[in-house]
Order: structure tokens, then sequence, then C-alpha cells
């Protein structure tokens, strides 16, 4: 259950490019699908078919519907994503929501994903195609190996475009029976910066080392879109050094400081876990475990800062995934075990507002948390991958 084995993730990027019509960027990942032939003598191929349904805000009958079929022939070399593009009907002005399913059609396994469609607010990320300089398109809002940025904006060619650098360190969540986090973060610690147009009314820009960039029409405001540099692998933990952070969760302070000063990163994170799990092959999977769960954090979960460090981050790789979720416009409920479950446990994250990411929600912290919260890491200080069943 916490491998999502034989489950695809699909990435996909909205961009309102013209005034009657939008269009769907899509890519999938080709070692997530299933290749498969008819025959000794016929290639192997993956079978993806994507189908949407469009809704305009306040309208239950879809205003466009469609579906199409997406196969990928084995070659030589398995390509490591397959993209393309749908398009779809929203005229300007307009909101709504896009239901997209995609379905892997070998192995029978679908994925529904829907997304929030803002055509009127012309700072929102919608109005701009974010491309790299070999003109694969920035599908997250997280970079990567972005040495350049290319910017394009159907809507916003007669308009400047400015970006503020934001390199504020934002700390990770606190315990959740603690006392809630009031600090605020600034909005700026930077001047904002003018980009210059190309002769296709593009924008160039170079983005930093590290921290957050927020892209704005009008500085006067808070309003724009924002794009995140985080660790060079982000959101993937490979190096030792990315393995240090995460484990802060159940370390002590003692124990945080001897790994984090350690000039030896990967001997220091490796004597832990093997301490942990006393012998390798549990002290292995304990590090299987352990790090899937923070990989799906930051997949999932990362708003102004990595997925990892949001409440919804912490009580992930604590506690692993819920049981049950429920939903509302303002608010995430976390329902672990079941009724007749002494270890039971129920969590309410409240959605926050943020100039940088709507993605944001915060706990609601109880004293009750404590007890289960330890119990839960001393399982894992003890050799054991938490979850309530």
């Amino acid at each position: 259950m916490e491998n999502n084995l034989n489950t695809i993730h699909p990435s996909y990027k909205i961009y309102h490019g013209n005034e009657v019509s939008s269009t769907v960027y899509y890519a999938f990942k080709s070692n997530e699908l299933l290749y498969t032939r008819e025959n000794k003598n016929s290639s192997f191929q993956s079978k993806i078919k994507v189908k949407y349904s469009v809704f305009e805000e306040g309208n239950k009958s879809a205003i466009d519907t469609g579906s199409l079929i997406i196969i990928d022939e084995v070659g030589d070399v398995k390509i490591q994503n397959i993209t393309g593009r749908l398009e779809f009907n929203l005229t300007v002005q307009k909101k709504g929501y896009i239901k997209l399913e995609a379905r892997d059609e070998n192995r029978g396994r679908s994925v529904k994903t829907f997304i929030y469609l803002d055509k009127l607010n012309d700072y929102n990320e919608q109005f701009f195609l974010v491309k790299d300089v070999s003109n694969n398109i920035v599908y997250d809002n997280y970079l990567s190996n972005e040495k350049e940025l290319v910017i394009h904006s159907y809507f916003n060619t007669k308009k400047a475009l400015f970006v503020n650098h934001n390199s504020a360190y934002f700390p990770l969540a606190s315990p959740p029976f603690s006392n809630p986090d009031k600090s605020s973060f600034k909005f700026k610690t930077s001047k904002a910066k003018l980009l210059s147009k190309n002769s296709d009314f593009s924008f160039n820009y170079m983005p930093p080392e590290f921290g957050l960039v927020h892209f704005q029409l009008d500085t006067t405001t808070k309003n724009g879109f924002t794009l995140f540099q985080f660790q060079e692998h982000f959101p993937n933990i490979k190096t030792a050094d990315e393995m240090i952070h995460p484990v802060r969760f159940i370390c002590t302070k003692e124990e945080f400081q001897k790994i984090r000063t350690n000039s030896d990163a990967k001997q220091a994170i490796d004597e832990f876990w093997i301490k942990k799990g006393n012998t390798s092959d549990i002290s292995r999977d304990l590090i299987k475990k352990y790090y899937s769960r923070v990989e799906k954090a930051n997949l999932y979960f990362t708003s102004h800062k990595e997925g990892w460090k949001t409440d919804r981050g912490m009580i992930s790789i604590i506690f692993g995934p819920p049981k049950l979720v429920r939903k509302t416009a303002s608010s995430i409920v976390w329902s672990y075990g079941d009724e007749n479950n002494m270890n039971s446990i129920t969590f309410t994250f409240n959605r926050i507002s943020n100039p940088f990411s709507t993605n944001d929600f915060q706990l609601d912290r109880n004293y009750n948390f404590k007890n289960p919260w330890y119990r839960a890491v001393d399982a894992w200080r003890n050799g054991k991958a938490y979850w309530i069943q």
C-alpha cells in the first residue's frame, strides 16, 4: 500500500494560449507503464487512454469532453518521458476545473486528477508557459537542473514581468502536540527585478541555486506565480547529505547534531540507521521505507518549503499513509486505524493563505497527540516502520 506499486503519476501543465481554448501538456514516465506485445514478432508497446471533462464554475454540466490514446513503442532505448498535448474549450474570463483520467490500458490501472482552471486572473501560473533552454516544458513548480528558463505568455506580451528572489530559510514542522508555529515569513528578501523581453515576447530568467522566485505583473500586490529551487535531486533523495535533515523527526538533538557535524555524511547517516535496525537487512528496509515516505511528501505536500518539512509531510512520514482522507474547501482530515482500534487517530489540516502556494495546510495541534507521536517515533527508533492499520 505504501509503495503504490503499478501506479502511474502523470504530470500536467495547463496553459491558456488563446481566447477560446486552452491546452493540457502531459508527461508520463515510461518506467511506470506496462509494455506488452501481441506476439513474439511484434514490438513492445505501452498504451495510455486519457479522458477529460471540463466544467465552468457553478455549472454541473461539462462544457467539453474527449479522450485520446497514447501509444509508445519500444525501440533500442525506452524514452524516459512520453509527452504531448490536448486542447480543450474554455473561453477567457472563465473559471472552472478539468477532470483528467489516465489509464494504463495494458495494466488496467487508472488515476484521476482534478485541476482548478483560472482564465480570469492573468497573473496566475496558467497564463505562463515555462520551458528550459532545450524547449522542455517545466511541469512542476519546483526546479531541478534547469540552468535557464524561457517564459512565454500569450496574454501578457505587452506587459512587464518582474521576479523577486526569496532566499529565506523555512524550518521543518514542529511536533503535533507542540504550540502552533505562528512565526511569519518575509514576503520579499530582495528587490524585484524587471525581466527583459526577447524578440518573440518571451522572457529569459536564470534561476538561483536556492530559494523561491515569485513572478509578478504588478509588484504593488502579492499576486503572481512561484517556482522553487530546493536541493539538486528534489523531490528525490539521492545523496547522503540529502538523507540527513529528514531524520530530524526521529532524532534526539544530540544525535542530530552529531550526524550534521560529521565530516563524512555517508558514514554518519549509515551509522544512524544501522544502529536503529541492528542488522543490515532491517536497516536497508527502514531506509527504503522512510525515504520513500520523504519523497512522496515532497511530491504531494510541497508549498513554500519542501514537502517533508510541512505538517502533512511530517505526519505522513512518521505515521504513514492515512486510511481515510476527507476534504473540504478549506481543510483536509486524515484518519488512521479502525474505529475500534485503540491507536486510531485523526489529524485535521486547515488551508493557510500563502502568496507563494495554494498547497499550504497547517495541522490543528493538540497535546493529546503527544503519546501517539512518541509511540510512532519509538517504533522507528526500534527498527520498525510505523503505520496504524
